[in-house]
């Protein structure tokens, strides 16, 4: 990820997700917007801030990893091979010195694989990682598929909400302004 560009426009996204990354309680994020609006900028501008010192301390030794989620399924022959996967990788995961946020994107591939009996559900299944290690979620999805998957109220009850909307017109501007910038310094 390029993590030297700043992120304009995005700051109550960043204050927020860092707020909700140093809470004891409840600090699993469902990040949602449309594709494009900035999600992964947003961790990137909040992991940043962390190598900067410029985060909350208790966030300084956190390591962030991307679950590749189509590498987690290649080898799926049979029913609890899926689950198998991802219970190794975060058995490795939770045994490390490190406080760990997972960044997940393409959550919603998650969800469809437990709808389709790869796993029993994924609320229990996460409900045993999510609050009991050093382990946090960072999921990544947009609005349709929160709106499929909201139903689910024990997995909802597993993340804080952060949605990510398109800017205004007028936030643009200064957004348009730096990304020149950008371009004429490269």
């Amino acid at each position: 990820p390029n993590l030297h560009k700043p992120i304009i426009g995005r700051e109550n996204e960043i204050m927020s997700l860092k707020q909700t990354l140093s809470r004891h309680y409840k600090n699993d994020v469902l990040l949602s917007g449309e594709v494009g609006v900035g999600k992964s900028a947003i961790v990137n501008a909040v992991i940043r801030e962390i190598l900067k010192g410029e985060a909350p301390a208790n966030l300084w030794n956190t390591v962030f990893l991307k679950l590749n989620f189509r590498e987690l399924t290649k080898w799926i022959k049979k029913v609890g091979d899926f689950e198998d996967n991802l219970n190794k990788l975060l058995d490795a995961v939770d045994v490390t010195q490190h406080d760990v946020v997972l960044v997940v994107d393409h959550f919603y591939e998650l969800i469809r694989a437990a709808k389709s009996k790869w796993m029993s559900t994924i609320s229990s299944f996460l409900r045993h990682y999510i609050g009991k290690s050093n382990i946090k979620f960072v999921a990544l999805i947009n609005p349709d598929e929160y709106t499929e998957i909201q139903e689910d109220q024990e997995l909802m009850r597993l993340f804080q909400l952060i949605s990510v909307e398109e800017p205004s017109k007028e936030a643009c501007t200064p957004i348009l302004h730096e990304t020149a910038k950008q371009f004429q310094a490269d």
